[in-house]
Order: structure tokens, then C-alpha cells, then sequence
């Protein structure tokens, strides 16, 4: 739920402290899970890598 709010707060106001609560909750979901920031940072290289960013802002839709 605390996700879905400070992703709504960004969306609301495009501001970069919004964009850092964003991304401290996703790190305390990774704590919670068992994993250290580090994992985080290994598993979002990897997927980089294997399947690209997002940085072009393309988003690939299959239908059903």
C-alpha cells in the first residue's frame, strides 16, 4: 500500500524526493524479503542486460 501511495504522490507531483521515496520503500520490500540492496541492484543489472531498460520509454504490450 505504501508503494501505491508514494507512487501516486510522484505521479502527482513529478518531484525527485517523491521519486526517492519511491525507491527507499522498493529497498525495504527488498529487506523484508531477505535481501540486501546490493541483490536489488545484481537482479536489475541482470534483467538490464538479458531484457533492456526502460530508459527509452518504450513499453512492449502482448495480447492475450
Amino acid at each position: 500500500m505504501k508503494l501505491l501511495e508514494e507512487t501516486q504522490e510522484y505521479l502527482h507531483a513529478e518531484d525527485l524526493g517523491e521519486l526517492a521515496d519511491i525507491v527507499e520503500v522498493v529497498f525495504a520490500l527488498a529487506t523484508d524479503l531477505g535481501y540486501s540492496a546490493g541483490d536489488l541492484e545484481a537482479a536489475r543489472l541482470s534483467k538490464y542486460q538479458r531484457n533492456g531498460g526502460f530508459r527509452q520509454r518504450y513499453l512492449w504490450t502482448v495480447d492475450d
